[in-house]
């Protein structure tokens, strides 16, 4: 009995370790199947530690989610950040510890904490891009944000030093409570615009007076962003990045504007023009943090992408406003960049070639329509051009697409854009050109 309860702790500890190995072998260029070897070898001991139902095994779960986060391997990241949350609340870790009278030491409080957000954000994440009902809403949680201080300062007995002030030195935890706050804000997003409850029961005024509160709320969260580290080489991880979080902010823009943009109407000019805006700085700021970088792509790099792509064409398409704002050469840059992004992604990762070839097709399609329209020339809806993919090309992309999971902002807008490229909807085309 002895030794099998000094063999428990560290079986668990060393499936952990094993997967935390596998994680940064993910961030390293040439990997081959080290990464994947080391977190196979770390699910022999696995079971163990999942069995348990422990704050261990959360960790555990949240590195397999961590892993397949970053990998184009392993299970599904929303069916491990859901199992990860689920107990989170089994145990209580959703509840404020002063309400359920817990008593355990500060280092436990901490970590108790900190699994429950980074199980929570993950989530949040992951049900979003989705386009799934959060796991837990966020009027359910009622625990307190881990302290803003750093790992040294913690003991079992107590903190030694205060938790950092608002614009002080920023700390290990400081990026990751910032992340924190951006997914308690999309799940706000989330009840007070998506969900069933809600679309139910908004009038007018009570949505739009929600999208203007929501919008302040995001915008003091950029402005409060920390600032970034320093680093003693080239990062292999865009967290932290100030780039990544103006594609976080611009994302989030998306996401809240996103049920106005496909409503088709009493949607106002500058609602497309801002979306218009914000998915362009996606496509920029994404060619700032991957081109010529040695960071690794991931499943949610590969949705903004594609979101902001789909965005841009959406707006162009649909709002006379836009069309008339709009810069041939600014236009241009943008769909250059978000193909360019999405090419190397396909030659990285096959499972993004769908992605690539239907934006493409789509993105021409638009380009000769802006420019003929530029041009007060009569628009070309041959299909006889060799360049221009037919419908069932266009089908068959956005099926492989389906096949891993669409999420709805990928089917709202390209249910539209696809109608409106068939043949069959040549006069909706006119239409939706008109001046």
């Amino acid at each position: 009995m002895a030794w099998t309860t000094f063999l428990s702790p560290i079986r668990g500890s060393f499936a952990n370790q094993k997967q935390v190995y596998a994680i940064g072998a993910l961030l390293k260029s040439n990997k081959k199947s080290f990464p994947q070897q080391l977190y196979v070898s770390a699910l022999l001991y696995i079971d163990h530690v999942l069995a348990k139902k422990s704050l261990e095994s959360i960790q555990a779960l949240l590195c397999c989610a961590l892993f397949s986060i970053r990998s184009s391997m392993g299970p599904s990241v929303w069916n491990l950040s859901g199992l990860a949350l689920r107990q989170c609340i089994e145990l209580g870790y959703h509840r404020n510890v002063k309400k359920i009278n817990l008593k355990t030491n500060l280092l436990r409080l901490e970590l108790r904490k900190r699994v429950f957000w980074c199980a929570y954000q993950m989530d949040c994440a992951s049900s979003v891009n989705l386009g799934l009902p959060l796991s837990l809403p966020i009027q359910e949680v009622d625990t307190e944000f881990p302290l803003d201080i750093d790992d040294s300062s913690i003991t079992e007995t107590g903190v030694e030093g205060p938790p950092r002030p608002p614009g002080g030195p920023v700390t290990t935890m400081s990026h990751a409570l910032h992340q924190f706050r951006i997914r308690c804000i999309w799940a706000r997003i989330y009840a007070s615009i998506y969900s069933n409850s809600a679309t139910q029961s908004h009038s007018d005024e009570s949505y739009q007076a929600q999208v203007q509160s929501l919008r302040r709320e995001l915008d003091e969260w950029m402005a409060a962003t920390p600032p970034e580290p320093q680093r003693a080489g080239v990062p292999l991880t865009v967290f932290a990045n100030t780039e990544d979080y103006k594609v976080t902010y611009n994302e989030t823009i998306l996401f809240l504007y996103r049920g106005q943009l496909t409503r088709r109407e009493n949607v106002q000019d500058e609602v497309f023009l801002e979306c218009m805006q914000a998915a362009s700085d996606i496509c920029q700021s994404c060619k700032r943090l991957y081109i010529g970088k040695p960071i690794n792509y991931t499943w949610s790099t590969l949705h903004v992408i594609f979101l902001a792509g789909l965005t841009n064409l959406h707006c162009l398409w649909t709002s006379p406003a836009v069309r008339q704002a709009a810069r041939i050469d600014s236009v241009s840059n943008s769909f250059t960049t978000c193909t360019m992004l999405l090419a190397i992604m396909a030659e990285r990762w096959e499972g993004a070639a769908p992605y690539r070839d239907l934006f493409e097709a789509l993105a021409s399609r638009a380009m000769a329509m802006l420019v003929e329209r530029k041009q007060h020339e009569p628009l070309s809806t041959s299909p006889a051009e060799p360049a221009i993919p037919n419908m069932e090309d266009l089908t068959q992309w956005a099926a492989q697409i389906a096949d891993v999971g669409m999420p709805d902002a990928f089917g709202s807008l390209l249910s539209g854009l696809i109608g409106d490229y068939s043949l069959e909807g040549q006069e909706s085309n006119d239409s939706l050109w008109e001046f």
